[in-house]
């Protein structure tokens, strides 16, 4: 797969949650490649989160989860705000 049709096929992000307790992960094009994934955050009104290091351990926890649950069929790296959750 080329880097555009990485683009392409990730273009939309990842949702977690619902209404407005939800979060967007969106692709950060400036830095994904053909092998890595990298994903900014975003909370329900489209306003940048937090970075998530700095956020509570379980929560993380809780998001690295979700996101790599709806990436499954990605073979590359992926990095949420910097941070690589999935090599």
């Amino acid at each position: 797969m080329t880097r555009d049709e990485v683009i392409e096929r990730y273009k939309g992000g990842i949702s977690i949650g619902d209404g407005i307790a939800g979060e967007e992960w969106l692709l950060d094009e400036e830095n994904t490649t053909v092998n890595s994934l990298h994903l900014l955050g975003y909370d329900a009104n489209m306003y940048p989160m937090p970075d998530l290091s700095r956020r509570p351990a379980k929560y993380q926890d809780h998001v690295k989860c979700e996101v790599l649950k709806q990436l499954n069929e990605w073979d590359g790296a992926v990095y949420l705000d910097g941070q690589l959750v999935k090599r």
